[in-house]
């Protein structure tokens, strides 16, 4: 039986090419949040490009993003935003994690598009940077001031109007696949980036080993918030459009592995569920799974 959907939905066209026609490769839903509704993950026929489609409307959003939205979600206290602090400074500072990229860069003045609660700025901060930070979402800016960091602005990217040629480095660290229009996020992008300087983008890989296997139960889908679902081919040529040449391709996997959650999102067993559904899970799964899940996201570095 067909869930029916509680919000307006809108039909667009392909954000590469601008074309209609589509095929649908399968329906999904909200497996996080467990909120109604069923949504048509299609391919472009034209130029390949997955995505959404009809898809909510910007108002009927605000429900599939509740307060208990992990990147949103408020913390208990100081002492956990500190915790989490240092846990993350710990894991950049012997791993680098998916901003390694960015370590060859002198710093200067960066960008983060989607800085949810600030942490990864304020890592960046600490290695030299000027930081700067943009995010829908009030409760994760606030979070972000919480750590001292002062530019922060809450809304869309091009309502923060930075002026031309600003900054020297923009990341985009799993954000560019919630929004509604990315081809113009990375339109701005390119005007408020200097000549020849670097945007990092971290995506869900939809080629990816785990994507291919679990499909509609793929952790990464995470329907309706996800809008687009990109490839190595479909990235090149929204980066290409607007200019941006990629000088490095890599993969990276999620610090605890999202295959657990996969399995998890495609049974209807409760037992099994809560015994894959915890952290050891997670960790465990991440050494003995780690073949199938190396290339859960990419990690584009391109410059204008």
């Amino acid at each position: 039986m067909e869930r029916m959907n509680p919000v307006k939905l809108e039909n667009v066209n392909c954000e590469i090419c601008g074309k209609r026609e589509t095929t649908i490769l399968f329906k999904a839903r909200d497996y996080c949040h467990e909120l109604p509704g069923e949504f048509n993950v299609s391919r472009c026929s034209n130029c390949g490009l997955a995505y959404l489609n009809p898809r909510p409307t910007k108002e009927g959003m605000e429900v599939y993003y509740p307060e208990g939205y992990a990147p949103h979600k408020r913390m208990g206290g100081v002492g956990d935003i500190r915790f989490q602090q240092r846990l993350l400074g710990f894991f950049i500072k012997f791993h680098g994690g998916e901003l390694r990229t960015l370590w060859r860069l002198k710093p200067g003045k960066i960008l983060d598009v989607g800085c949810g609660g600030g942490m990864y700025l304020k890592a960046l901060k600490e290695r030299g940077w000027t930081v700067y930070g943009v995010d829908a979402s009030a409760v994760a800016t606030q979070r972000a001031r919480a750590l001292g960091l002062n530019n922060i602005f809450t809304g869309e990217l091009h309502e923060a109007r930075h002026p031309d040629n600003l900054f020297d480095a923009i990341l985009m660290r799993h954000s560019l696949e919630h929004m509604p229009h990315p081809s113009e996020t990375l339109a701005e992008v390119h005007r408020i980036l200097r000549p020849g300087g670097a945007v990092l983008i971290v995506a869900p890989n939809f080629q990816s080993t785990e994507a291919r296997l679990f499909k509609q139960h793929w952790y990464q889908i995470d329907a309706p918030r996800h809008f687009y679902f990109l490839e190595h081919s479909t990235i090149r040529n929204l980066l290409h459009k607007h200019n941006f040449r990629i000088t490095t391709y890599s993969f990276s996997s999620r610090p605890f592995s999202s295959f657990v959650k996969s399995i998890t999102y495609g049974t209807t067993s409760k037992v099994i569920k809560r015994l894959l559904d915890n952290t050891i899970s997670y960790i465990i799964s991440h050494v003995i799974f780690w073949p199938w899940h190396r290339d859960t996201s990419m990690v584009v570095l391109a410059k204008k």
